[in-house]
C-alpha cells in the first residue's frame, strides 16, 4: 500500500492555498487588534519642561533649593494626573551664573523640546537669555521668581516673575526700618558684579534712606569672589552707623556678619532676603546673625493652612527646611503647571496668564500687571535664637 492510498492521510489533508488563506487573515487580523489595543492603552510622551538655574557657584544654595521646590511642584502634578493626561518631564542645567552659558543651555533645552523654561534666578543671566531666545523663538515663555531687576520691570518680553524687582524691595526696607534707626544713619554693602543689587537695589536704598531723613555713611561695593571681609566692615563701620544693610550672597554675607558684630556689636544689620533666607548664611554666620532683620515676600513661619500644609510636604519630601526660595519657586511653577493645564498650545501660556492676572500664592495672592511682574506684601523677619521668625506685615 503506498502513502496515498492511507486512509489516515486521506483523512487529514495538508493545508492547501485555499485553507491557508482564512487562516492567515485571523493571525493577520489578531495581530491588528492587538496593536491597536496596544495604541490605545500606551502612555503618551512626557512634556517637556526646562528648568536653567544656578548650581554652582556662589548662587549654588539657592539653586538647590529653587529646584526642590520646582520637582516638588511637578511631583505633585504628575501623582495628580498630569497635565493634560500627560506626564511632566524636567529637563534641568546649570546656568553657573554665566549669561553666555545660560543662552546656551536654553537653546538646547530649546532643541530637546521643551514648552517653557522656569529661569533664570540672577538677574545678569535672565535678561539676556530672554532676549536671545525671543531673536529664536518668540514663543518661549520663561517664568522665575528670584529675579529682581529693575531693567526687566515693565518690559513686553516672555517672562513672568512672581517677585517684585529690587527697587520695590529698597523702597520697602527704607519704609520698614528707617523709623526702627536709633539715629537714622546706615551704611550699605552691596555685590558689585549684580545688577539686581548695584544698578538696582543700591541707589533705591540709598535715595529713599535720604529722603526719608536718613544719613547714609558708607556706600561699599564688593565682589564675593575676592574680599577682604575685615577691609569691607571697618570701611562701612568707619563712622558708625547704626544700620548696615547687606546686599550680598549668603555666605559672604554671613563672613561680612562676623567682621561687622566683632568691631561693633550693638550696630543692627539689615539683610538682604536672598542671603537671609538661606541655612547657609544663618549657620555661617552663627551668632553674629542674632537679631538681623529683614523683609520676605513668604513669610518664615507659615501663618496660612496653605503654606503650613506646603511646608509639611515639602519637609516629608526632603527632610530639610523650607525656606523662602523653594516656596516661591513652587509658586511660581504652580502658576506655569496652570497654564499649560488649559492648553496644549505654548503659545497661548503668557496670555492665559496675564489674562487670568491673580493667582493663590501660599500666603497671600500674587497679582500680575500687564507686564507679567508681580505685587505682593512684604512680611518683616528677624533671626532670633538661631531661626527666623515673624514680626509682623508690612
Amino acid at each position: 500500500m503506498n502513502e496515498n492510498s492511507n486512509p489516515e492521510s486521506q483523512r487529514r489533508p495538508g493545508l492547501t492555498p485555499r485553507r491557508a488563506i482564512p487562516w492567515l487573515a485571523g493571525l493577520t487580523m489578531l495581530a491588528l487588534l492587538s496593536l491597536g489595543v496596544w495604541w490605545l492603552v500606551r502612555e503618551p510622551p512626557p512634556i517637556l519642561l526646562g528648568v536653567s538655574i544656578s548650581l554652582s557657584g556662589p548662587e549654588a544654595s539657592v539653586g538647590q533649593s529653587v529646584l526642590n521646590g520646582v520637582r516638588m511642584a511637578v511631583a505633585e502634578q504628575n501623582a495628580a494626573g498630569g497635565v493634560r493626561g500627560r506626564q511632566v518631564e524636567l529637563l534641568v542645567k546649570d546656568d553657573k551664573g554665566d549669561p553666555e552659558v545660560g543662552i546656551r543651555k536654553d537653546l538646547e533645552l530649546l532643541e530637546a523640546g521643551v514648552v517653557a523654561i522656569w529661569g533664570h534666578m540672577p538677574s545678569r543671566v535672565a535678561e539676556p537669555a530672554v532676549d536671545a531666545m525671543a531673536k529664536v523663538d518668540p514663543h518661549m515663555l520663561y517664568i522665575n521668581s528670584i529675579s529682581t531687576a529693575r531693567s526687566l520691570t515693565g518690559r513686553d518680553d516672555n517672562l513672568i516673575r512672581v517677585t517684585p524687582d529690587g527697587a520695590v524691595m529698597g523702597e520697602s526696607y527704607v519704609e520698614a526700618f528707617l523709623p526702627r534707626s536709633k539715629d537714622k544713619r546706615a551704611a550699605i554693602i552691596y555685590e558689585a558684579t549684580f545688577p539686581a543689587l548695584s544698578d538696582t537695589l543700591r541707589p533705591v536704598f540709598v535715595e529713599n534712606w535720604q529722603k526719608l531723613g536718613g544719613v547714609i555713611t558708607a556706600v561699599v561695593g564688593m565682589d564675593s569672589e575676592s574680599y577682604d571681609a575685615r577691609q569691607i566692615a571697618r570701611r562701612a563701620l568707619r563712622d558708625r552707623p547704626s544700620n548696615v544693610f547687606l546686599g550680598l550672597p549668603p555666605l559672604p554675607a554671613a563672613v561680612v556678619s562676623q567682621h561687622l558684630r566683632a568691631q561693633q556689636p550693638e550696630v543692627e544689620l539689615l539683610v538682604y532676603p536672598w542671603a537671609l533666607s538661606q541655612r547657609d548664611f544663618l549657620a555661617s554666620a552663627g551668632k553674629a546673625a542674632e537679631g538681623a532683620l529683614g523683609l520676605f515676600r513668604i513669610p518664615p513661619v507659615p501663618e496660612t493652612p496653605r503654606h503650613m500644609d506646603y511646608t509639611r510636604r515639602y519637609e516629608e519630601r526632603y527632610h530639610l527646611r523650607s525656606t523662602r526660595a523653594d516656596a516661591m519657586a513652587y509658586e511660581a511653577m504652580q502658576i506655569l503647571l496652570w497654564a499649560m493645564q488649559q492648553t496644549d498650545d505654548r503659545r497661548e501660556y503668557k496670555s492665559l496668564i496675564l489674562r487670568r492676572g491673580t493667582f493663590d500664592g501660599l500666603a497671600d495672592p500674587i497679582s500680575l500687571d500687564s507686564f507679567g511682574d508681580a505685587r505682593r506684601p512684604f512680611y518683616i523677619v528677624r533671626v532670633r535664637d538661631g531661626h527666623l521668625v515673624n514680626e509682623g506685615k508690612l
